[in-house]
């Protein structure tokens, strides 16, 4: 008797799944050492490194880019913490900070950037004085063109603090600028702890977002030449510093030019809405149907990126301050008091008919209330005798 195929009745069919991708690493610091290494075979490109013996095998222990490699890894918590690494990388001959900036953008994954160059060339390099780098592209120009780069530069002369303001008055927020009064290798030490505490929350988590006000700095001291004078001017520049109160060293944010953690926890958000509306459209073997059936699974993607920046201390409910509105304002002043976030798109059926050939999907907005940080208080003391 001969058996034929079960599969003239029955035919199945193991739909493999389809793979996402991972959210951009918000940990991943770059420094760019201008220091040779002591590793002869490390003669360009870059490596990652998870601890700082790895950075001593292949640099001098007293050179710069190991003391900052310490400051990195000695912060609590750090880059680490959010599975970051420390990628340090090499100049070509001749190359502008921003050239090799935009060079390695191209082949490594990172967030943060910082070099071991002098403090001279740093403020050429960002702002365009003292060097033939005036002449080239700014490094924050190049840095604001993308949406997930930080840039720390940091001075220890008073009188650059000026020069700094220049950074917040053209409104690059993304280049965080920094003074420390000690020496030229203590500022960049102290840039570098910065760096690594700032770079090391982990979004994922509960009420994890932090803002660097008066958080302390491992293995730094205060500004030995910090007055209030001083610490004025940074305040009026959007400089933040490292000064004492009351003998107790920590950091003194401003935010002329934005808090860190406001900046910070926007490129997360930009990035994690990026990902998540990618991650829906590819994880599935079909199709999403240009319909609001096909929209509402989209939104609800982009909803979950909202839900855990409420969950991570990044939203919060609140009343919106801003005259701008979108779709409905009963239900978005609604949605934002009870919870921090309203998403709208343009009904399908109002969509244009060249995007909808085009297979575009009709334009979603999203509100968000960030939750801020409380930094000082004023308090009134009646008393009654």
């Amino acid at each position: 008797m001969n058996n034929l195929s079960l599969s003239n009745v029955i035919n199945v069919t193991l739909m493999p799944s389809v793979s996402g991708l991972s959210e951009f690493n918000t940990a991943n610091l770059f420094l760019l050492s201008f220091d040779t290494p002591a590793d002869e075979s490390f003669t360009g490109g870059f490596r990652i490194y998870k601890s700082l013996p790895e950075v001593s095998a292949d640099f001098a222990y007293d050179s710069l880019t190991v003391k900052m490699a310490t400051a990195i890894f000695s912060q609590t918590p750090n880059i680490l913490s959010n599975s970051g690494s420390l990628i340090i990388g090499l100049p070509n001959s001749g190359e502008t900070q921003a050239e090799a900036f935009l060079r390695f953008s191209t082949t490594c994954l990172f967030c943060g950037w910082l070099t071991t160059d002098t403090i001279e060339n740093d403020l050429a390099a960002n702002i365009g004085s003292g060097s033939s780098s005036a002449n080239a592209t700014l490094l924050p120009e190049v840095v604001a063109s993308f949406n997930n780069k930080i840039n720390f530069i940091v001075s220890n002369v008073e009188g650059d603090i000026d020069s700094l303001e220049t950074i917040k008055d053209a409104g690059f927020k993304n280049t965080r600028a920094l003074f420390y009064g000690g020496t030229e290798n203590d500022a960049k030490v102290m840039m570098a702890a910065y760096a690594s505490r700032g770079m090391s929350t982990i979004f994922e988590g509960s009420l994890t977002t932090q803002t660097m006000h008066l958080k302390n700095l491992v293995g730094v001291t205060a500004d030995p030449i910090m007055t209030q004078t001083i610490l004025n001017k940074c305040m009026d520049a959007g400089v933040d510093t490292y000064v004492s109160i009351e003998g107790i060293p920590c950091v003194f944010s401003s935010g002329k030019n934005g808090f860190f953690d406001e900046v910070f926890n926007e490129l997360w958000f930009v990035n994690a809405i990026q990902t998540a509306g990618f991650n829906y459209l590819r994880q599935t073997n079909f199709k999403i149907p240009q319909t609001e059936n096909g929209m509402t699974g989209l939104k609800n993607a982009y909803a979950q990126v909202c839900v855990r920046g409420i969950n991570n201390g990044f939203l919060a409910a609140g009343s919106w301050t801003s005259p701008d509105t979108f779709g409905n304002p009963e239900t978005f002043k609604k949605n934002i008091e009870t919870s921090g976030y309203y998403i709208y798109s343009l009904p399908v059926a109002q969509q244009n008919k060249a995007d909808r050939e085009d297979r575009k999907a009709p334009l979603v907005q999203i509100a968000i209330k960030t939750a801020g940080a409380i930094h000082s208080t004023n308090v009134l003391i009646y008393v009654n005798l």
